[in-house]
């Protein structure tokens, strides 16, 4: 697969993160107790993403049928970490999983979301934010508008046009982190991004992870 074959359902294939279009993940990852040592090992280094989905047979159980899309993700560090496979099924259905950098347990849930066209050849998240605290913020970052990649509809409205997760530590740290994953155009280049809020207590911060397609 091409990265002109890649689009929001169907991101199977390696990943790599690309740095000049990321920020601020040092600041997410002391907010949820990482240490320096730690958060310095995966700042300095090269985060890869493993992606597999796929759509079983299963149902979501609805009057509709619908099948239930499954998306494998394997987040490591290239040389160092191969990472730790988590699986989720895209209809919020909770998953327990180990969290790749602090090893806690936590607590995913994931979804397909809509999108909306904005008119200048943009789209955004139609959301229900989940993140306590000051919604409109969370809102502003995770529903920014983007030029979609491996979208060529007309209508004002896009089925399934990004994905959201929610993820809840179990550990000492009692973070939140609410995801959104787009494949958007930046240039000529399609980027697979992760925009995020993490969230403990009163305090939280934003990031923005942003990948490259192939094992760069």
């Amino acid at each position: 697969m091409s990265p002109a074959d890649v689009s929001i359902r169907n991101l199977t294939g390696d990943w790599t993160v690309d740095k000049s279009k990321s920020n601020n993940l040092d600041a997410v990852l002391k907010l949820q107790g990482i240490g320096w040592l730690r958060r310095k090992a995966v700042t300095s280094g090269t985060i890869t993403l493993k992606i597999n989905q796929h759509t079983d047979g299963a149902t979501d159980g609805s009057s509709s049928g619908e099948a239930v899309t499954q998306l494998m993700m394997q987040q490591g560090l290239r040389g160092i970490f191969p990472g730790v496979e988590q699986t989720r099924a895209l209809n919020w259905t909770e998953h327990e999983h180990v969290d790749a950098v602090s090893g806690d347990p936590i607590k995913v849930r994931s979804r397909f979301v809509s999108a909306v066209r904005t008119g200048d050849g943009k789209v955004r998240p139609v959301l229900e934010v989940e993140t306590t605290g000051d919604k409109s913020s969370v809102e502003d970052h995770l529903g920014s508008a983007v030029v979609p990649a491996g979208e060529d509809g007309t209508g004002e409205t896009i089925e399934k046009a990004f994905v959201q997760d929610l993820i809840v530590s179990g550990g000492k740290e009692e973070w939140t982190s609410e995801q959104i994953w787009a494949v958007e155009k930046i240039g000529d280049e399609v980027i697979l991004s992760c925009k995020a809020v993490a969230a403990k207590g009163d305090s939280s911060e934003k990031a923005v992870l942003a990948y490259k397609f192939g094992d760069i």
